[in-house]
């Protein structure tokens, strides 16, 4: 059986291999330091990269990603919960729960209107260090509720149900499909069903 797995697993790879094209990118000899270091940064300690580094490095390291993004105009994915970046780097967001799409837009529709119950949740628990007298917010940020673990056991229904404020019973039921609220965004919500 492993052999078997193993023959067809190759096959792909070779089918894969056979239909890419080199592409030729040079880079100054700058360029090829620069990004050098990034890679060492990232090989060393990839989960830690954001959290772990000094601000002044982490803005350097971000910086030189948009510039060479600019410049050589090429695409990045960025995986991240630090939503200043993303606004900084990103043209376009896809906010994921346990593992499904739920809003996808430009980062000026996600980020300015989460439509998700989860975007929205994400985005009240983001600490507010200068507030404004009198907002009513008071110090302890907002939670979401139920149990994180659950979203990833098998179930039927929207998974972020349990945990949502806004569920309906039709949550239970079946899982949302992508609604498009626009050209660009898309949420999987029942509320945004017609």
């Amino acid at each position: 059986m492993a052999s078997w797995l193993d023959g067809a697993l190759a096959a792909r790879r070779d089918r894969v291999r056979s239909r890419l094209k080199p592409v030729e990118v040079s880079f100054t000899p700058v360029d090829n330091q620069r990004l050098a270091n990034l890679c060492g940064v990232l090989d060393e300690n990839l989960r830690q990269i954001e959290s772990a580094l000094d601000v002044t490095i982490e803005a350097q390291i971000l910086a030189l990603l948009d510039e060479l993004r600019s410049r050589r105009n090429l695409a990045m994915l960025l995986v991240s919960h630090n939503l200043g970046i993303v606004d900084r780097l990103c043209d376009t967001v896809s906010v994921l729960y346990a593992g499904r799409l739920v809003e996808s837009g430009t980062t000026d529709e996600v980020l300015r209107h989460p439509r998700h119950p989860y975007t929205k949740a994400l985005f009240q628990s983001i600490p507010v260090i200068f507030e404004e007298r009198g907002s009513g917010r008071g110090t302890k940020l907002p939670v979401i509720l139920g149990d994180s673990a659950r979203s990833s056991l098998p179930r039927s229904g929207c998974p972020f149900e349990p945990r949502c404020t806004e569920r309906m019973s039709v949550c239970r039921e079946r899982e949302p499909a992508l609604v498009n609220l626009s050209a660009s965004h898309v949420v999987s919500c029942f509320k945004y069903e017609s």
